[in-house]
């Protein structure tokens, strides 16, 4: 068995062993299908979990307590095989713990469980970080969710906005070109403003980053249509929002993140990283957010 379903009336639900991914949301009653399908010419993803990191960290390496370890982009969660801990009709979680393999690139022993439930047109998601440690362990983690835009063949992905439930006020932080937090950013990105128009030339630098918005949600909308997608963010500290440069393909991520790429002039060390989380030994973290149709 390769994924696992969740059903309802509104809305049916696939998610991935692998990387305890979302691989389909799909809206039963407008024949929609909301989760963009990994396209390997474009982006080879759904809407993968991102752990021990978010981003890069520079030359893929990092320091802990003077010892080096190399890891990849986005860390290595969101490529192993998660293993069933419950399922329901309408729940499903997913467990992955700490291993003499992930020991070798990640010297902290956790478990690590995704939990998504669906309630009528909600999908709750939930991550929790488990420190089964004899120390205190570092990480980030976030979400890479990818959403079809437009839901319908006969729009464009210029057709729709992205809409804030609350006025923002938010510089944007620029990335390297080798994705990197630069040290740059742009004043006053958003001016007291709840909309973002999406145009393909936003994303000609990589992606849209914010830190500490107020608003709870983002939605994806359109003049040219009654179905709305709303995804929680409420008090997550990193909000990114992309689609591949250049590549004007129907789809953008809306990304919920604690925690963000090394800068340029990092120093390696782990415990220096911006927006790094520690837990305290047998401590939880949860990370919660949902995507709703409207």
């Amino acid at each position: 068995m390769e994924n696992v379903e969740l059903i309802n009336d509104i809305l049916s639900v696939r998610i991935n062993f692998k990387g305890a991914e979302l691989s389909s949301m799909y809206n039963i009653k407008d024949n929609i299908e909301h989760i963009w399908q990994a396209d390997s010419k474009v982006w080879a993803r759904n809407a993968p979990m991102l752990f021990p990191i978010v981003g890069k960290v520079r030359n893929g390496k990092y320091k802990v307590e003077g010892n080096e370890y190399l890891l990849g982009q986005h860390g290595f969660a969101r490529d192993r095989m998660f293993e069933l801990d419950e399922l329901t009709k309408t729940k499903v979680v997913f467990k992955l713990c700490s291993d003499d393999e992930s020991l070798k690139i990640y010297p902290f022993k956790f478990c690590l469980y995704v939990t998504y439930m669906l309630s009528d047109a909600k999908l709750d998601i939930n991550y929790r970080v488990e420190n089964t440690d004899s120390k205190d362990i570092l990480f980030s983690i976030g979400a890479h969710p990818g959403f079809t835009v437009p839901f319908n063949s006969n729009h464009s992905f210029e057709d729709y906005f992205l809409e804030f439930d609350k006025a923002e006020n938010a510089d944007r932080l620029l990335l390297s070109e080798d994705g990197f937090l630069s040290g740059e950013r742009v004043s006053s990105y958003l001016n007291n403003e709840r909309v973002i128009a999406l145009k393909y030339s936003t994303f000609s630098k990589d992606a849209l980053i914010f830190e500490n918005l107020k608003s709870s949600s983002i939605t994806i909308k359109s003049n040219k249509t009654d179905v709305c997608l709303k995804v929680g963010i409420d008090k997550i500290p990193l909000l990114g929002l992309w689609t591949l440069p250049g590549a004007n393909a129907p789809y953008i991520c809306i990304e919920p993140w604690y925690g963000v790429a090394d800068s340029v002039n990092s120093t390696g060390v782990l415990a220096e990283k911006k927006a790094i989380e520690s837990l305290g030994v047998g401590e939880q973290f949860n990370m919660d957010f949902y995507m709703e149709l409207l």
